[in-house]
């Protein structure tokens, strides 16, 4: 009754639900000539609100801030990895990778992370920030708007993965049928009698993606700080031929066996950061088990990031 109450002033005034929504969340508007007939050729405003109006104004927001602090030597290395950044769950790893190349970032870098909280909360969105798709939003606004300043800078980087890119179907028209696709989608073939089908693996994204990213900072600092001391004479030299193999190593035990390979005396040192890795896993309160994917991967960047600038401390 109320509602046909309302519809019946409006349509006395010559008026329209206007706001996008309900009449609960708009309000009206009269209906106007130009709004019935704009023009085709006017440009399309930018998406101001929800997630991906925030990606938008965030990667926008990057380019800005680090327009006057990326120069230098720095430009090829954050190019170099770029492929590590598109990879990040999180902004405060993704903040300790860029770091780790350009240290001379950190107060920009840090304007960036804070634009983005208060992006988000003007953005109106429901979730927390702290969540993983948020996190990873940020991630990938901030890596486009850097990819962008690179390549403004005459430095091609490492485009976005193609689940980034895929374009994504355009909607329907209100009221049209929906296309049969059946047809279109080949049969899965049927396996034959007694032939084994394979599990797929079930996907295990991590629980605590925060708490990670901070567990690969803490190694990142311990690996410095317990392996400087080591490196005389030719550990230096072993360190540097293994580094391929160091840097792909998925498990912490893989990393420690890579670096014992390196050079024999660094048995005790290995030792000693794996049962790091353990201990810190509980300190900083992540969640995901210690032998899953997402907390083995954490520790083998925070390793590596550690070895990584001790060895460029070297000039290596």
């Amino acid at each position: 009754m109320r509602v046909s109450f309302v519809l019946s002033i409006a349509a006395a005034v010559g008026a329209v639900p206007f706001g996008g929504g309900p009449l609960g969340g708009g309000f009206l508007a009269p209906l106007s000539n130009e709004a019935v007939a704009a023009p085709e050729s006017a440009p399309a405003a930018a998406p101001t609100g929800g997630l991906r109006g925030f990606q938008a104004r965030l990667e926008a927001e990057t380019v800005r801030i680090l327009g006057a602090e990326v120069a230098g030597e720095m430009k090829a290395r954050l190019a170099a990895r770029g492929t590590s950044l598109w990879a990040c769950v999180s902004v405060r790893e993704w903040q300790r990778q860029v770091l780790a190349e350009a240290p001379s970032l950190a107060r920009a870098v840090e304007v960036c992370v804070r634009r983005s909280e208060v992006l988000w909360r003007e953005a109106g969105v429901t979730d927390a920030l702290t969540d993983p798709i948020p996190q990873m939003a940020s991630v990938h606004a901030m890596q486009r708007g850097l990819v962008r300043l690179l390549v403004q800078l005459g430095v091609p980087s490492t485009p976005p993965p193609p689940s980034l890119t895929a374009p994504r179907a355009a909607p329907a028209a209100p009221g049209a049928r929906p296309a049969n696709v059946a047809m279109s989608i080949a049969p899965t073939p049927l396996p034959r009698r007694g032939t084994a089908v394979p599990a797929a693996a079930p996907a295990t994204p991590a629980l605590s993606p925060v708490q990670l990213a901070a567990y690969a900072d803490t190694l990142d600092r311990e690996t410095l700080r317990i392996l400087t001391p080591e490196v005389v004479g030719p550990v230096l030299a072993g360190l540097t031929s293994h580094r391929s193999a160091l840097r792909a190593a998925t498990t912490v035990k893989a990393w420690r066996e890579a670096l014992v390979a390196a050079h024999p005396s660094l048995a005790k040192a290995a030792a000693v950061l794996e049962r790091r890795t353990e201990v810190l896993r509980e300190q900083h309160g992540v969640r995901d088990a210690y032998a899953s994917d997402a907390t083995q991967r954490a520790a083998v960047r925070g390793l590596t990031a550690g070895l990584d600038r001790l060895l460029k401390q070297f000039g290596r």
